[in-house]
């Protein structure tokens, strides 16, 4: 059923002023359009909510019981009104971030130390999941925010995407396995090695074979990992090949790691934050990208 809020609202200012006049003047109305309202309302419950009481009125005890109600319901519109200030204000809340582990340590920890610095009544949910699931969760509408690899040709069209930082990822191994210390290879050479990469489910692991694949070539996975810090840990051991970035990377020089150069030129891949084009914004994840595009500015 439809139930008019607007009579209620008279009704209680009324009963909580004990008087039309001043329930009128609170609710910045007439009188009688107060005394209309009330009229309206007894009519439509079919009970009477007032008696007059010399100059003044007084609650019957079906007006009594109403108004017992409408202060628990109004109670809890008030309380409505307040929350939806302190998140609109980011005074409260939760932002929802899908992310791989590396993209996190490697590339976000700071954002995510200054956003809640700013924030600190917005509670942090980050999923740590490959840039693929993270992608199809946002499509869900499971997350508000997702921090993943991509390569311009495949956006998405449903995601709206900001760029947050360009890699430069390399071919690296231990220079124990390489002959004669040897650094300059071709894309067959390398693809004739053995790797050590992410799984199969992440966005890394398509990149690689999708490039190779075009060159007519395959690679090898020796061993399989969903961490790229192991994987580093792990070609430095001497099981194969890696392929990161060269921030992640870090010193090749102190871990006996060298960078493989030859006749190929990779696509270049970048870290985005990406978001449903077709979904509203919270208040949070606007904030969220506003702080990493801070930044992204400052180290840019």
């Amino acid at each position: 059923m439809n139930y008019p809020l607007e009579p209620y609202r008279v009704f209680y200012q009324a009963a909580r002023e004990e008087s039309f006049t001043k329930a009128a003047r609170k609710l910045f109305v007439t009188q009688s359009s107060v005394s209309q309202s009330i009229k309206s309302l007894e009519n439509s419950l079919g009970v009477k909510l007032f008696f007059r009481k010399g100059r003044g009125i007084t609650l019957t005890e079906e007006g009594l019981l109403l108004c017992q109600h409408l202060e628990v319901i109004f109670s809890e519109f008030d309380k409505v009104h307040h929350y939806l200030q302190k998140h609109q204000n980011l005074e409260t809340g939760q932002l929802r971030i899908g992310a791989s582990d590396t993209l996190c340590k490697h590339y976000f920890i700071e954002v995510f130390e200054d956003f809640h610095r700013r924030y600190p009544g917005i509670k942090l949910q980050i999923n740590n999941q490959p840039s693929l699931k993270t992608e199809e969760s946002l499509l869900e509408g499971t997350l508000d925010v997702g921090l993943v690899n991509h390569e311009l040709h495949r956006e998405n069209p449903q995601f709206d995407y900001q760029d947050f930082y360009p890699l430069n990822e390399v071919f690296f191994a231990s220079r124990r396995i390489l002959e004669n210390d040897r650094t300059s290879y071709t894309l067959r050479e390398i693809a004739a090695l053995p790797f050590v990469s992410l799984r199969e489910n992440t966005s890394t692991r398509r990149f690689l074979e999708d490039y190779f694949a075009k060159k007519n070539l395959k690679i090898t996975t020796e061993v399989e990992l969903i961490s790229l810090d192991l994987i580093i840990d792990l070609v430095q051991a001497g099981f194969g090949v890696g392929f990161a970035d060269r921030r992640v990377i870090g010193d090749t020089s102190s871990r006996g790691l060298a960078i493989l150069q030859g006749d190929f030129s990779l696509p270049q891949r970048r870290i985005a934050l990406i978001t449903h084009g077709r979904l509203p914004q919270s208040p949070a994840a606007k904030a969220f990208l506003a702080v990493a595009q801070a930044h992204k500015k400052k180290h840019s």
